[in-house]
């Protein structure tokens, strides 16, 4: 049992140690960055630290490096507000690459759902009322009427995307079950 409790408190004591040099030359914890494989914190380099490069020289170190990392603090995955935030920013048309960040969020989020830990309640409630989602072009669908108001439009480099919330959203797939507040005629 005392050789359990010594591993315990040294690995706790890493976790508050500034223990390596950002890009800003000061010494900082390892909880201060993220994992240099995740997609988010790949599209999103100004927000998060990443690993300097000399733990990312070859495929073995990375292994090694991520694996004792990871369990004295280093941020695997974005938080609830890390992505909160981002959803924020894509909303606010403040992402370079709007239909990429949008669809990377929107599938982060739906494949960490499937998994457990699930999102809190309060996540998914908070995160399907920013309108980050960028809406399906459905005019191949005659019989369906463009959406009379989206939940926000952005104009980025002289483009408009339609962005949506994910309340009251229904999936493309689903498109042709839509149904129309026109009115029905039969042809002869």
């Amino acid at each position: 049992m005392r050789g359990e409790s010594s591993a315990t408190n040294f690995v706790n004591a890493l976790k508050n140690l500034p223990c390596i040099e950002g890009d800003d030359a000061i010494l900082r914890p390892v909880s201060d960055f993220c994992n240099p494989d995740d997609m988010v914190f790949k599209a999103f380099p100004h927000y998060f630290r990443r690993l300097p490069s000399d733990f990312l020289k070859d495929e073995w170190n990375i292994y090694l490096w991520k694996e004792l990392f990871s369990e004295i603090g280093l941020k695997m995955f974005p938080t609830e507000e890390d992505l909160l935030m981002l959803c924020r920013d894509v909303a606010g048309g403040k992402v370079n690459d709007l239909k990429a960040i949008s669809s990377l969020l929107l599938d982060t989020i739906l494949k960490r759902q499937r998994l457990t830990p699930k999102f809190s309640n309060h996540f998914l409630s908070k995160v399907s009322e920013i309108p980050f989602v960028l809406t399906t072009d459905l005019s191949h669908l005659t019989w369906v009427l463009p959406a009379a108001s989206p939940s926000k439009y952005i104009g980025i480099d002289g483009e408009q995307f339609a962005l949506t919330k994910l309340q009251g959203a229904t999936t493309a797939s689903h498109s042709s079950l839509l149904w129309t507040v026109r009115p029905i005629i039969t042809l002869k």
